[in-house]
């Protein structure tokens, strides 16, 4: 119940595909086509009916796993975007080689547990660079979020890009940060 009514809440967010274009014009050398097809399209999106430009308004289901965006569209044919939709979880994924070789977490749109869990690092689910396959096996999230309730007996899995290594570490203790409850974990004494 609870996930069905907050995904379909409705919420305002800053307009991140316009603000996004804005910063491709700016920091970007595009063709002066394109320049102008972006321009004259987010002057458009300023005046079009019953918009307000600054924000968005959607479902919190389409704001992190995808809605239609106009801005995003037109980013896309000229790929200056991933996908010609806007949504707050993607992979974040800046490898030049990300759309032919893409690094893949899950979202947690079908299981909230597994939100930023690894699917695939740069196209594989295995990082080939140690002796065993347990050893080479990507899992894990990728550390700085995991999925909600988390359980103090279990161990949280990261996979750590630089050590082309999964994790596991350790509940430590409660803690806050903010007047909000965490679990403090850290990698194991023996590991």
């Amino acid at each position: 119940w609870y996930q069905r009514r907050v995904r379909g809440d409705r919420v305002f967010i800053p307009n991140v595909p316009l603000i996004g274009a804005v910063s491709q014009i700016e920091t970007q050398k595009l063709p002066g086509t394109v320049k102008k097809i972006l321009i004259d399209l987010i002057e458009a999106y300023d005046v079009a009916e019953g918009k307000t430009y600054m924000t968005l308004n959607g479902t919190v289901q389409d704001i992190l796993w995808g809605m239609d965006d106009p801005i995003m569209s037109a980013l896309y044919r000229f790929k200056l975007a991933p996908s010609p939709q806007f949504a707050l979880q993607t992979n974040g994924s800046t490898d030049p080689d990300a759309l032919t070789k893409p690094t893949v977490m899950y979202t947690g749109h079908s299981d909230l547990s597994r939100v930023s869990v690894y699917s695939l690092y740069h196209g594989k689910n295995s990082s080939g660079c140690w002796g065993s396959h347990a050893a080479n096996h990507i899992n894990g999230s990728e550390g700085t979020m995991f999925g909600p309730f988390m359980d103090r007996t279990r161990a949280a899995t990261i996979y750590n890009e630089q050590l082309f290594r999964s994790i596991d570490l350790s509940y430590v203790k409660d803690t806050s940060y903010a007047s909000i409850p965490c679990y403090r974990y850290e990698l194991p004494r023996w590991a």
